[in-house]
């Protein structure tokens, strides 16, 4: 029976690494500190590093053990309370620690929610056709540009559907993955950083 010389706790009251209990051994692990998270309230998705993305918690759990140094051979976080448990490796015994990380989470609204909620748009894709397959590319449509952009609205017109969408650059994306080739037009409707800002309409028959 080992005897902890810092507590004198017992190896049958608690685990022991090496001549001492789990809670009095010196593990090497030095944690970060003003990390912080960014969740959009709208839409769910995560900005990490600097970049917008779907909502993913073993990223955000990856990320926050990349910032923690030590000799751990593994670390798993819980973004909601920040609460991170490391594996260690020791004298050939496993042994887990838990330890509170420094992590904020602040929720606000990404650029692309911002720009919906206004009704922004670069873009109009003209569905004309059967309503029937008009609704249903629609909504195939809706869904591509969901993981690119948004749509800020979608407006029925004679013989078809409108969708007005974020960018201008993922429906081009969206619509040659599809094999659609669109009649194009664009119309000037304002400048930005000394370049002219372009609204484009795809015009797709069905």
């Amino acid at each position: 029976m080992l005897i902890c010389p810092r507590c004198g706790r017992t190896s049958e009251e608690k685990e022991f690494v090496e001549a001492f209990c789990i809670d009095c051994y010196e593990f090497n692990i030095r944690l970060p500190k003003g990390l912080k998270v960014v969740l959009c309230k709208r839409c769910n998705r995560m900005n990490l590093q600097g970049e917008w993305q779907q909502l993913n918690r073993r990223k955000i759990s990856e990320y926050v053990a990349g910032k923690c140094k030590g000799d751990f051979t593994g670390a798993d976080c819980d973004i909601d309370t920040g609460a991170c448990t490391f594996t260690f490796e020791k004298a050939g015994k496993r042994a887990t620690l838990q330890r509170q990380v420094d992590l904020e989470k602040q929720v606000t609204m990404c650029p692309d929610c911002c720009r919906s909620s206004g009704g922004y748009f670069e873009a109009i894709i003209q569905l004309r056709g059967d309503m029937g397959r008009v609704e249903a590319e629609a909504e195939r449509l809706g869904n591509l540009l969901a993981k690119k952009t948004f749509v800020s609205k979608i407006e029925e017109m004679h013989g078809g559907l409108d969708l007005y969408v974020g960018s201008s650059r993922a429906v081009s994306t969206v619509l040659h993955d599809l094999g659609f080739k669109p009649a194009r037009s664009r119309k000037l409707f304002g400048r930005k950083e000394g370049k002219n800002i372009y609204r484009v309409s795809y015009a797709i028959r069905l």
